[in-house]
């Protein structure tokens, strides 16, 4: 009995196989294709499997016409290429806590899949870390900004001229008014005589 279509085979374990397979190749030193060099010393790896990881070195080796390049790594520690190639064979790396930062470094400026979304991610962290610090002081330089505005408040002086000025208004009025009341008081006390020598004024009290 014959049958169509197609039968789908699938290897459940195929990631954790493929990548073990370039280890065990890295391990058993075969088929290494590319020299790496940085300081003075080299380290041999398998295009294909940088390649893959890093679109930096795919581009380098597709430049080059050599079957077994030599590729010098200028300002990268022997340490961390090596921390590097294990990080791309296998998945991880041991890295000591004082070269992390050196390390990812290395791993942004070389594109390593990974390490360089990683670094994106800390910059981006640390960005919204400053701004956030940022935001209280620069609150407190408007609200300083806001205090200096109400002490150099011009209607202060003016509250306080209108002030003065009331003040004054107030004496005169005070003043005016107490030289009515004496001058009403001044009449009160004389009286008014008229003869044949003409008009004159008279205390009524001492006569």
């Amino acid at each position: 009995m014959s049958s169509t279509g197609f039968l789908m085979l699938q290897q459940s374990d195929f990631p954790v196989n493929y990548a073990g397979s370039f280890q065990e190749l890295r391990t058993a030193e075969e088929l290494f294709d590319v020299t790496l060099a940085c300081e003075d010393q080299t380290v041999e790896a398998h295009k294909v499997v940088i390649s893959a990881c890093s679109p930096f070195f795919r581009h380098v080796f597709s430049k080059t016409k050599q079957n077994h390049p030599f590729v010098y790594l200028k300002g990268v520690l022997y340490k961390d290429l090596v921390s590097l190639l294990d990080y791309i064979y296998t998945g991880e790396a041991q890295v000591l806590a004082e070269d992390v930062d050196r390390f990812i470094d290395i791993g942004r400026e070389m594109k390593i899949t990974g390490l360089s979304e990683y670094a994106d991610n800390l910059d981006r962290d640390h960005s919204r870390s400053v701004k956030t610090k940022q935001s209280p002081s620069t609150k407190t330089n408007e609200e300083s900004d806001e205090n200096v505005k109400e002490k150099i408040n011009p209607l202060d002086y003016m509250d306080n001229e209108t002030s003065l000025l009331n003040q004054s208004t107030d004496e005169e009025l005070g003043i005016s008014r107490s030289l009515s009341q004496l001058e009403q008081k001044i009449t009160g006390m004389i009286e008014k005589e008229e003869d044949d020598s003409g008009t004159m004024w008279k205390c009524k009290e001492c006569g």
